[in-house]
């Protein structure tokens, strides 16, 4: 993968994929082009009323695009670079420092894989589910993602159907506030996957949520028996 580089990116496409969740289309300009590993991120450096200020987001992309990429952005109250990328409108140029971070997919062997997330911490495990089912397609993997309500679920469809033509995908939605006869999982992650894995003795865990939910998921993790060193984790 190529080092950090500094470009200035034009953003192409806004959507709004659940009630505070935007995803974003960046392009690169003209005969440039990134690589990056699945996982990483991108630092935009924004200017606040004369203020320099630098936001980091993960990929939420495949990582051979090369020349454009996506990013999953909730939309923070008090946030001011959240507010000004959900609001941004086609043309939007940014500085941009990529591709940044090291929490990126290593090879798994003969180990499953389990990605935990919360809300948008799912957006660095798009890319690391592309490339596990191109370069992985027997490997067990298993993404359990956390959610409050059912509308703020990111991508159900697409998951799905992902677990439907991946036999060794499956996918695990939980809202701790579900709707009645919700099909999903309850309650948070942590629950969930104690009750499908009596131990991760034997499983690759990745970790990507707001602190408080990261060390509690590590906390699970060892009490599974997952290995140290098998443990990833990105916070933000």
């Amino acid at each position: 993968m190529s080092g950090p580089s500094r470009y200035e990116v034009s953003m192409t496409r806004n959507e709004r994929v659940a009630p505070e969740v935007h995803l974003l289309h960046f392009e690169l300009p003209p005969g440039k082009s990134v690589e990056f590993a699945p996982g990483q991120y991108v630092t935009f450096e924004l200017d606040q009323g004369g203020h320099p200020q630098t936001k980091s987001y993960s990929f939420a992309s495949a990582h051979e695009s090369g020349e454009g990429f996506d990013l999953l952005v909730k939309r923070i109250p008090q946030g001011f670079a959240s507010n000004f990328l959900c609001d941004a409108v086609s043309g939007t140029r940014l500085s941009a420092l990529m591709p940044l971070g090291k929490f990126a997919l290593r090879d798994p062997g003969g180990r499953s894989v389990l990605l935990l997330a919360t809300g948008t911490g799912l957006a660095p495990f798009l890319p690391m589910l592309e490339e596990l089912e191109r370069t992985h397609p027997t490997t067990p993997t298993y993404l359990v993602v956390g959610f409050r309500f059912e509308r703020d679920v990111i991508f159900p469809e697409q998951l799905r159907a992902l677990a439907e033509r991946w036999p060794a995908f499956h996918y695990f939605p939980v809202l701790s506030r579900p709707p009645p006869r919700w099909p999903g999982g309850i309650g948070h992650l942590q629950g969930v996957v104690r009750q499908k894995f009596a131990t991760l003795r034997d499983v690759d865990v990745y970790i990507c949520g707001v602190p408080a939910m990261v060390g509690q998921a590590q906390q699970m993790a060892a009490d599974l028996r997952a290995p140290p060193e098998r443990v990833f984790v990105e916070r933000y």
